[in-house]
């Protein structure tokens, strides 16, 4: 319980930060569009707002200790309008495309470590929901994926509760099964799944490792190729109603 009470609190400090790199990085009338839409208009209007002040400001003072105290205020005001736009899900499937390959490029930068936060996964699992898949499917469909995290999930299930150290065997086989399932992209929406799942189960074992950003990546980037085959379908299918 401790540790999942960390890990929450974990979510809350990763989210905060990446919303104010999302901000920093793409141009404020694109995130204001995301946030208009589920948040209200009043976002939409006030954020393309305070973004164009704190330019002017940093365009006069630059990087000095001198800045107006209207430059803080600002900021607090802009970091409230960030969690309201950190925890309003992207619902829609190309807004969790765009914050998804946003998420890539800061973990390619190394501007953040974690990138998979609930939310996230939430949001990419709301964009690929498809009725009716289960993990039966899932083993049919991608064996060779459904064996490696059924061989992560047993080595983590055996793994000591009371901290005893763990054998340098056990890390190795632990190592080469999250690779493994890493190397192996996820044709369905249940198989992106699992490979979430597996993240979390490894981000409550153990701290921080090598093994994070490998299956960070491998998801985002399997995550970005079911979308745009969602993608295309829909836009077929949207063409053939149209010629019908």
């Amino acid at each position: 319980m401790a540790r999942f009470q960390v890990f929450l609190a974990g979510l809350a400090r990763i989210a905060c930060v990446l919303a104010l790199l999302v901000l920093a990085a793409v141009p404020l009338q694109r995130v204001s569009a995301w946030a208009e839409e589920d948040l209200g208009p009043a976002v939409g209007t006030v954020a393309p707002e305070i973004g164009t002040r704190l330019d002017q400001i940093e365009a006069e003072y630059g990087a000095t200790r001198t800045r107006p105290s209207e430059f803080d205020d600002l900021w607090q005001r802009r970091l409230a309008l960030v969690r309201d736009i950190v925890y309003a899900p992207a619902t829609k499937i190309r807004d969790a495309v765009f914050k998804t390959r946003l998420l890539t490029s800061f973990l390619a930068d190394g501007e953040l470590r974690l990138a998979l936060t609930s939310q996230c996964v939430e949001d990419c699992d709301r964009a690929l929901v498809v009725e009716g898949e289960t993990d039966r499917d899932f083993k049919a469909l991608e064996p060779k994926l459904w064996n490696a995290c059924e061989r992560v999930r047993e080595s983590l299930a055996v793994a000591p509760t009371d901290g005893t150290a763990l054998p340098e065997s056990w890390w190795r086989d632990l190592k080469n099964g999250v690779l493994a399932i890493a190397r192996h992209q996820a044709l369905t929406a249940v198989g992106l799944r699992a490979k979430g799942e597996i993240f979390h189960e490894l981000w409550l074992f153990a701290e921080e490792t090598e093994l994070w950003g490998a299956l960070q990546m491998s998801y985002l980037r399997d995550f970005d190729a079911l979308a745009a085959a969602r993608l295309s379908d829909e836009g077929i299918a949207t063409a053939r109603r149209k010629a019908g």
